[in-house]
């Protein structure tokens, strides 16, 4: 079966480009073809405004770097460590399209099925035009099969518009098969568009730790001992908590990501590592202490005792959704007094998990594989 796999655009995140990975590879070891296809924001006039205002205050600051001024090439620059892999893995079956007249000829294309990739593609102000992922491209009367996979609406609260709820619950009504990534997207998808979704996996965890390992190669293992930290939002509380983890288990701390989202960050300090180097990094650490939702993920894929200092801005769901699956929710926290030294010294049963994961994984695969029957 050819698919169109949509997905939650490439950026500067190691979880959005893995769980591609992941669905990309999954599907094809089910023997489909994939073509993954990359809906990017057209630069508008807006953005050149942004520019000028970034140049201007760079130039009166005494701070001048294209790269944090220019929008467009900023992106790419934080990016090119991630690219290296989005080049090898996935670009030569992936589609970039900003203009929806391209899009629309995709919609029109030899495709027998249309899949809406997971990550927060269902939640309005993440992604350029919320009805892209709910296919409005693909003609009505083409007889193809419409799939939404682990979508995310990121959030509890519901964020669409009186006219988006009413627009994407008539489109979603194509759909042979949704599932959403949270459990509470179940009770959204029931109270506002009146269907029936299930609770699956994040794509990520439809592969194994062997397949993340054979990424990172003959680099598994070394000699330093360290607890990794990974923040998108860095504050001296969330630095404070890295400090008690790294006395109690006595070890040095170590960072695993970069300064990506930063807006105070120089533009040298805000280039991702690369996809090799953030697995290497959860891999191989001791004990990890991370705020983003696929560094939790990677976490307990790999083993690692953690915890997840929760954000309420970036929304609570996802993480709790993940965590309450393996009885493991009380490994969030949102302060620093919640920090324990039981909690930190406290081994996580990985065994529990596993058979919990294990269950999960031939529940999601055979969602898959049920609507593309």
């Amino acid at each position: 079966m050819k698919i169109a796999l949509f997905i939650f655009r490439f950026g500067p995140s190691h979880g959005s480009i893995l769980q591609t990975y992941a669905l990309t590879r999954t599907l094809e070891g089910m023997g489909h073809e994939v073509t993954i296809i990359d809906r990017q924001k057209p630069v508008a006039l807006n953005d050149y405004s942004e520019c000028c205002r970034r140049l201007v205050k760079g130039l009166l600051k005494g701070q001048f770097s294209w790269h944090d001024i220019y929008i467009g090439s900023f992106s790419q620059y934080m990016m090119k460590k991630l690219n290296v892999f989005i080049e090898r893995e996935l670009r030569h079956q992936t589609i970039t399209l900003t203009s929806d007249n391209k899009l629309s000829i995709i919609g029109k294309g030899e495709f027998d099925a249309y899949i809406v990739g997971s990550d927060q593609t269902w939640r309005p102000k993440y992604v350029y035009n919320i009805y892209n992922y709910f296919l409005d491209f693909v003609p009505r009367e083409r007889d193809v099969k419409r799939v939404a996979y682990a979508v995310s609406f990121g959030t509890s609260e519901w964020e669409y518009s009186p006219e988006q709820e009413q627009r994407c619950k008539k489109l979603v009504k194509s759909f042979v098969g949704v599932s959403v990534r949270e459990k509470d997207g179940v009770g959204m998808c029931k109270e506002h568009f009146d269907i029936d979704a299930i609770h699956v996996l994040d794509p990520t965890m439809l592969l194994k730790s062997d397949d993340y390992l054979k990424i990172i190669g003959a680099q598994i293992g070394c000699s330093e001992k360290y607890m990794g930290y990974n923040y998108l939002d860095f504050t001296e509380d969330k630095m404070q908590m890295v400090s008690r983890i790294s006395e109690t288990i006595g070890i040095p701390s170590k960072q695993i990501n970069s300064m990506t989202e930063n807006p105070t960050a120089k533009a040298k300090d805000k280039v991702a590592p690369s996809i090799e180097e953030w697995l290497i990094g959860i891999a191989n650490s001791e004990f990890v202490i991370v705020d983003s939702f696929h560094a939790t993920v990677f976490a307990i894929i790999f083993h690692k005792n953690f915890v997840t200092v929760g954000n309420e801005r970036r929304g609570l769901s996802r993480f709790t959704s993940l965590l309450r699956m393996f009885g493991l929710e009380h490994r969030m926290i949102t302060k620093i007094e919640s920090l324990t030294k039981e909690l930190i010294e406290e081994d996580i049963n990985w065994t529990m998990v596993d058979s919990i994961l294990e269950q999960k994984r031939l529940e999601s695969l055979e969602f898959l594989r049920k609507s593309l029957s």
